[in-house]
């Protein structure tokens, strides 16, 4: 995407405009508040090590820090599709940018409008990027809205996003995004959040590819009350992994070959699995959870787990 933006906006070594991409994915995994940027990193390192996609701090910091200083005194404009992946994105870096010292009345945003198909950049046709929609300037009152936004997903406890959700942000994408990662937490039946549900629609009884699940999984679900988690291979691979672990007193998934590799991985939904699929069992209660969503880490051997019941957090005792 950003050599598009390049290409389309005729940027060379010699221009002033730069592009800047940045390939991290902060829907997925830890979301710490930034008082500890040491810690900040440390997690999404160790979550991305996890998903088997290895990086190291120094790397991470340094670039940041690169681009910060890269930055200067120009003025910024982040452009963001509709999908829940570029909404936290957004939230995160800017949260990001005032920890860094910009100054918020350098920084505008170009939200781009929800079309069918067309909700992530890259997505998004050449001639329609070129008639990008105009760039807003982060206002104080719009830089408040979404520090408190990130407050929200940077906390600990999941009140902060239900009462966010019933409050609503003014903002269209936002108020999306919200909602799916609401939908991340397990139902208080099948003990099965969104993205788990993804893997075990699409396993079948029969051994299977776990790259043909993964790639069907990738695409949004239609259950959802918003179609906008578009999820990465290598997380979802991470948690179909774990819906398979050996470890686990009744796995749902069933798995054999090469688990360092997704195209050398094979799975099935196992019995149990289909169970909780129909709403029979409760995943967690039998095999317990070690997940996040956004700040909140959902964690049974903790005593920290909370079920979706409706349009409410439950907290499980």
């Amino acid at each position: 995407m950003a050599g598009s933006l390049r290409q389309m906006l005729r940027i060379t070594e010699q221009t002033t405009v730069k592009v800047i991409g940045c390939y991290e994915e902060f829907s997925a995994g830890p979301l710490l508040p930034l008082s500890d940027m040491d810690r900040f990193v440390r997690a999404r390192v160790g979550y991305w090590r996890k998903c088997h996609q290895p990086t190291t701090s120094a790397g991470w910091l340094a670039e940041m820090r690169r681009h910060v200083r890269n930055i200067g005194d120009r003025e910024v404009e982040i452009w963001v599709g509709h999908n829940v992946q570029e909404q936290v994105f957004l939230v995160t870096i800017l949260a990001l940018a005032r920890e860094s010292g910009i100054d918020d009345n350098r920084i505008s945003i170009v939200q781009f409008p929800l079309k069918a198909h067309r909700e992530t950049l890259d997505s998004i046709r050449p001639e329609m990027l070129e008639e990008h929609p105009p760039a807003v300037l982060l206002s104080k009152e719009i830089s408040a809205i979404y520090t408190n936004i990130w407050g929200a997903l940077s906390s600990s406890e999941p009140s902060k996003l239900t009462g966010l959700i019933e409050k609503g942000t003014t903002f269209p994408a936002i108020d999306s995004m919200l909602k799916c990662l609401f939908m991340r937490y397990p139902d208080k039946m099948p003990g099965i959040g969104s993205i788990s549900r993804k893997i075990l629609e699409e396993a079948k009884p029969g051994w299977d590819k776990s790259a043909r699940i993964v790639g069907m999984a990738m695409a949004p679900a239609e259950y959802l009350e918003v179609h906008l988690d578009f999820t990465g291979d290598g997380i979802l691979f991470d948690n179909l992994l774990a819906l398979g672990s050996p470890k686990s007193p009744q796995p749902t998934l069933e798995l054999r070959g090469d688990t360092r590799k997704m195209r050398s991985c094979e799975a099935r939904i196992t019995p149990f699995g289909e169970a909780c699929l129909r709403g029979e069992c409760n995943n967690i209660l039998i095999n317990g959870i070690d997940e996040w969503v956004a700040g909140v880490h959902l964690n049974s051997q903790a005593g920290q787990v909370w079920f979706r019941d409706g349009n409410q957090l439950v907290h499980f005792e």
